[in-house]
């Protein structure tokens, strides 16, 4: 297998669940690896946390979630107003990125180096003109300046992806 892909989303409803393995399967049919936080049950596994382990979950969430994206080649994320979670972390490559302004360290230019893509599932996005208050709904325009920072093509279909994702 190739390269290590790091799916990042909203895994907190059973659809969202379902759509992070259709997009693992999907990046694996093209033959690169994954990683998905929603597969580390030592963090992600409710049922056996203990009150212990819960006591500091949200440092583990972190430490983990942070070292599968270092470790990973390639950072695709589902941009969502809602998913707090994956709006920190894509917060997170965007400082890497606007940090290049400001330094020359070579750990930061190695790791802004990753391809980062970005997709929405919302169904309502649309190409539509739309005004006013008539809107389906917008997306956060400084979370919408994060992914701008990353990469210049923005939210791009699933498919550019792929097909992008082919081309590495």
């Amino acid at each position: 297998m190739g390269k290590l892909v790091y799916v990042g989303g909203d895994i907190m409803s059973y659809g969202n669940q379902l759509l992070r393995e259709k997009e693992k399967e999907d990046i694996r049919s093209i033959g690169l690896k994954v990683h998905s936080p929603k597969d580390d049950k030592e963090i992600n596994d409710k049922s056996n946390q203990s009150v212990e382990d819960n006591n500091h979950l949200a440092e583990k969430i972190f430490d983990k979630d942070s070292t599968g994206m270092i470790n990973s080649d390639i950072l695709i994320f589902d941009v969502s107003n809602t998913s707090v979670g994956t709006t920190a972390e894509i917060g997170q490559w965007a400082m890497v990125h606007r940090l290049l302004q400001y330094t020359a360290d070579p750990y930061i230019e190695m790791i802004s180096q990753k391809p980062i893509f970005f997709h929405s599932s919302d169904l309502r996005d649309t190409n539509i003109p739309e005004s006013g208050y008539r809107r389906s709904h917008s997306y956060n325009q400084y979370s919408l300046g994060c992914v701008y920072e990353c990469n210049p093509e923005g939210i791009q279909t699933w498919e550019e992806i792929l097909n992008e994702l082919q081309q590495l």
